[in-house]
């Protein structure tokens, strides 16, 4: 920072002019005020890089007053510096009590004047830095968000026309067969599913933010789950896995039923997709000790040890040989991970006896809005 401002406050006209002329031998711009008063006119009127205030100063002291400049000045560093000498102890503690940043006590040394000078400023410019980043930072999340909500947008409109054609081919075709009248019902439940998926795009971002807020009701787990594996019928018969569900019965708890589905989507969607041709998917769900358990896995091969925390996050890719490709996980875990913790719970991959690959959601029962009940 070259020239800095500083507001010089001292209501001994020697001391000041002394202080005065030697900051500015040091490259200092330097503004000589007698009194505290004068010098909250002065501040409000100006621009100051720092304020050195003499302690002992008639009507507002130096400790007020630097506590009235921190005031002015709360969405910045603005380094103040006391100076004094009666009693130098009790005037720093009572100084660095009431937010000023370094105490000297008298007689000065310029040259060490000096020096906590430029380190406050030092201080100053790299909270002004941060501040920049930070404004940057806000700015690039909101461009962000506007560009998901376009995003959206855009694909909510094929969507919502491959819907309606969907419920127009189930008029035309009257039901004429079982087997159409089924796909045809799962196509349009599967591209409302998508149309609800691609409007909830933007709640990895408040959830992030904290701003999306589980909305828990009640719910039977059994059922649950079954309905939310429904819709992977065709994909288990086209590579021949077999899916099992072992659910506590009854087993009810109360989460939001949206977030959860999702997750317990998102855990199907890959534990179908990388079970070996003619294995099993297995879904389970119960009470343990003060939280509800689901687990989603199948008999393919383990998660290595080194991935399973990173799975987890924002955009990580795994190299998963059992696909033959490179599988893109995308946002799907990283959402489940954010959803649990929604929740006040955890989510895992872990390795158990007979599933090798098994997602584990835990859900604590006695976090806020989330209880067992009995239906």
């Amino acid at each position: 920072m070259t020239n800095p401002a500083i507001l010089l406050v001292d209501d001994d006209p020697d001391t000041r002019e002394v202080l005065g002329a030697g900051l500015a031998d040091r490259g200092y711009r330097c503004t000589l005020v007698g009194s505290g008063e004068r010098a909250l006119e002065v501040f409000d009127e100006n621009r100051f890089d720092a304020a050195v205030l003499d302690v002992h100063l008639p009507g507002i002291d130096g400790v007020e007053l630097g506590a009235r400049l921190k005031q002015r000045t709360p969405d910045e560093f603005f380094p103040v510096m006391l100076i004094g000498g009666v009693d130098v102890v009790e005037e720093r503690v009572r100084g660095l009590s009431a937010g000023c940043d370094d105490f000297m006590g008298k007689p000065l040394s310029l040259n060490e004047l000096d020096a906590r000078l430029v380190s406050l400023l030092a201080r100053r410019a790299q909270h002004d830095e941060l501040a920049r980043a930070n404004a940057k930072l806000r700015d690039l999340q909101e461009k962000k968000r506007e560009l998901a909500s376009l995003v959206v947008h855009d694909l909510r409109n094929p969507l919502s026309a491959i819907l309606g054609n969907i419920e127009l081919l189930a008029e035309e075709l009257d039901n004429r067969t079982e087997l159409a009248s089924r796909i045809l019902q799962d196509l349009e439940e599967l591209s409302m599913k998508a149309l609800a998926m691609v409007a909830g795009l933007l709640d990895v971002e408040d959830l992030e933010e904290g701003v999306l807020i589980a909305d828990p009701v009640d719910v039977v787990v059994d059922a649950f789950v079954h309905d939310i594996a429904r819709h992977h019928t065709a994909r288990l018969r086209a590579r021949e896995l077999t899916i099992q569900f072992q659910v506590d019965s009854p087993l009810s708890a109360r989460f939001d039923r949206q977030l959860i589905g999702r997750v317990v989507e998102n855990l199907l969607d890959n534990a179908v997709r990388y079970a070996p041709r003619r294995g099993k998917v297995v879904v389970r769900a119960g009470r343990e000790d003060a939280s509800v358990v689901i687990r989603v896995g199948n008999d393919g091969p383990a998660v290595p040890p080194e991935q399973r925390d990173k799975i987890f996050d924002r955009y990580h890719q795994l190299e998963a040989r059992r696909a033959g490709a490179r599988a893109n996980r995308g946002l799907g875990l990283y959402f489940c991970k954010l959803a649990a913790e929604a929740h006040g719970g955890t989510i895992l991959v872990e390795e158990i006896e007979d599933l090798p690959a098994c997602f584990t959601v835990r859900l604590p029962i006695d976090s806020p809005g989330l209880s067992v009940f009995k239906p």
